[in-house]
């Protein structure tokens, strides 16, 4: 019996799940549609932004980038972006990767993440924009240009923690 209740405890404590709730909206055929800013940059260089923090994870980057290619709007005055690493609602973004940013009006620096930014392959840039303009045009899908792996490459999961130990003698339930 007691076995049986410790066996029950830990099954219950090792899949507790923590949920959140983003300040942000996913992009989609209509957010991509309505930015006032379209533009494919490369992250140059990132930071953590003033000083070290207490180690939690949920430091913010302040991230300087190179614009590659306007696609909508005038973003020449764009160079930096910010960021967070925390574990629910994070983003990643990689030194050196490519991106398409879908953005409202913005000033020297923006936000980034889930909600406005996709990173691209950097030997598909061509291709990709092609794609981008068809999409700001009405003539395709945001999920036709963007694939599910494509979306979620950017958001900061962490990864799931491995199942636990059964104890000796102890079987799965039937």
């Amino acid at each position: 019996m007691v076995k049986g209740i410790l066996f029950l405890l830990v099954a219950v404590y090792c899949n507790v799940a923590k949920a959140c709730t983003c300040d942000f909206l996913f992009l989609d055929t209509a957010a991509a549609r309505s930015a006032q800013q379209v533009f494919v940059f490369r992250l140059v260089s990132a930071e953590i932004g003033g000083g070290a923090r207490d180690g939690m994870g949920d430091n913010e980057i302040i991230g300087r980038i190179e614009i590659v290619s306007q696609l909508r709007g005038s973003s020449e005055h764009v160079s930096e972006l910010s960021f967070s690493t925390q574990r629910c609602c994070g983003t990643r973004l990689d030194v050196g990767g490519y991106f398409v940013a879908f953005l409202p009006q913005t000033g020297k620096r923006f936000a980034a993440n889930n909600g406005n930014v996709v990173e691209v392959d950097r030997f598909d840039l061509q291709d990709t924009q092609v794609k981008v303009n068809a999409l700001l045009a009405g003539k395709t899908r945001f999920e036709d240009v963007f694939s599910k792996a494509a979306t979620d490459r950017t958001e900061q999961e962490p990864v799931p923690p491995p199942p636990c130990p059964l104890p000796k003698g102890a079987r799965l339930p039937r």
